[in-house]
């Protein structure tokens, strides 16, 4: 189906001439649900392209689980831009096979390991305070652990964290999904004692950006982007920035 009609820029022979145009796969997310490529909730998108200079896709996971991803050229010579492509007509691998590893947030701790008197005067990661004030001794240190997590939680920084205390251990999440190895530092006074764990972990689910820089429509009159789980049952969710430039495309369709 036609996804979007190109506004044109001017006509010329009887073909529409277009300036550069985005589209995007929506921001919320496409489910990849499918251990197959071309099944499931996300359906390829299909690009048909007439002489473009060029194309570049950037893609990103903000699901759950690994994805895997492949794009696809068509070289079939077709005049109607509705004209129907079917899997078999993309011959070239543009992009071969690449996962897309799952979003996720990194992780770090601080630990109140003793004390009965005193309190938490500073949690920093990689300088940043997170932390207005100090956190005094409260009751027994689970209680302590807790409040502490309530403080970190009501301060906002740039980058964002959020901490939640189980018993006396108080674990902080970075708020954007990226890799962190920031070093987690917390001072202390009178008898209470601390253990502190770097962070770790995280990724943005962001595969490489995909060029294609050649004129598309000498050699290609369609590309496809196909997404597939990349272990059964373990759907991940998928998003995309798409930009055709410079000219002469007439529609965005998909399947």
């Amino acid at each position: 189906m036609v996804e979007k009609n190109l506004t044109p820029h001017s006509v010329v022979g009887g073909k529409q001439l277009l300036v550069d145009e985005t589209d995007s796969i929506n921001s919320t997310g496409v489910a990849v649900d499918n251990g197959n490529y071309g099944n499931g909730t996300f359906k390829d998108r299909d690009y048909d392209i007439r002489g473009a200079k060029a194309v570049s896709i950037l893609l990103k996971n903000i699901g759950a689980n690994s994805i895997d991803y492949t794009i696809l050229g068509a070289t079939k010579n077709f005049n109607d831009p509705d004209t129907e492509l079917d899997y078999e007509d993309y011959g070239e691998v543009l992009k071969a096979e690449t996962a897309i590893v799952e979003a996720s947030k990194s992780t770090g701790s601080v630990q109140i390991t003793a004390g009965t008197s005193g309190s938490v005067d500073t949690v920093d990661v990689d300088g940043v305070a997170l932390i207005d004030a100090a956190v005094p001794f409260n009751s027994d240190i689970d209680t302590t652990a807790s409040d502490l997590a309530d403080a970190i939680n009501a301060k906002i920084t740039v980058p964002n964290y959020s901490a939640v205390a189980a018993t006396d251990t108080v674990t902080i999440t970075r708020e954007d999904n990226i890799a962190d190895t920031g070093v987690v530092t917390s001072t202390v006074t009178a008898t209470i004692t601390t253990t502190d764990v770097n962070m770790s972990g995280g990724a943005d689910g962001r595969a490489d950006i995909f060029v294609y820089d050649a004129k598309l429509g000498a050699k290609y009159t369609a590309i496809r982007i196909s997404a597939k789980e990349t272990s059964a049952g373990s759907p991940g969710k998928l998003v995309a920035d798409i930009i055709v430039s410079w000219k002469w495309i007439w529609q965005i369709t998909r399947r």
